[in-house]
């Protein structure tokens, strides 16, 4: 009785580790993150990505500004690229998303203001920036190639460094 009873408790630790394992590598599994400087003060200035997604889910596109350092740098910037309350400069750009060679999403967008900032690591630092929204959209599984294209001139821009932005989009409500 003894033997069959440790038997069934080793399974079921078995059982246990190998449920927690299957978790933790869930758990580990980075979402999708990508974002690149793109120059935003010129017209025909591009960035582009080539990236899969194995499930369906939301992901945001976005437009990111390193916000500076020092209150009256950040107020000067924030007054360029805008706040929650305030649409800042517009930056009218072409967002196109190409889905296993066929285009997905075609659209021109007059972006305006920021929503909230976003950390990043760029050239070995983290440095907060202000996130300007051009869409969120569900994709279905498949390979993609998304390319945001300036449309026109902002000088206003000038010395803001600037990303293109594409990630898995799950807001905490």
């Amino acid at each position: 009785m003894k033997y069959t009873m440790s038997v069934q408790a080793l399974k079921q630790w078995r059982n246990a580790v190998l449920m927690m394992a299957c978790f933790w590598l869930v758990a580990c599994t980075d979402p999708l993150h990508l974002y690149q400087p793109l120059d935003v003060t010129r017209a025909g200035q591009t960035a582009r990505f080539d990236f899969n997604i194995p499930k369906k889910g939301d992901y945001r596109f976005a437009l990111l500004f390193y916000t500076g350092s020092g209150l009256i740098e950040m107020n000067r910037r924030f007054a360029v690229f805008g706040e929650q309350n305030e649409k800042g400069i517009v930056l009218p750009v072409s967002l196109v998303i190409v889905k296993d060679g066929h285009v997905f999403f075609d659209k021109q967008i007059k972006s305006t203001g920021t929503g909230w900032t976003q950390h990043i690591k760029y050239e070995g630092k983290e440095i907060n920036t202000a996130v300007r929204n051009l869409d969120v959209l569900t994709l279905p599984p498949g390979n993609y190639q998304a390319t945001v294209t300036m449309l026109s001139d902002t000088p206003e821009f000038n010395d803001i460094l600037s990303f293109f932005d594409v990630d898995f989009f799950n807001p905490k409500i």
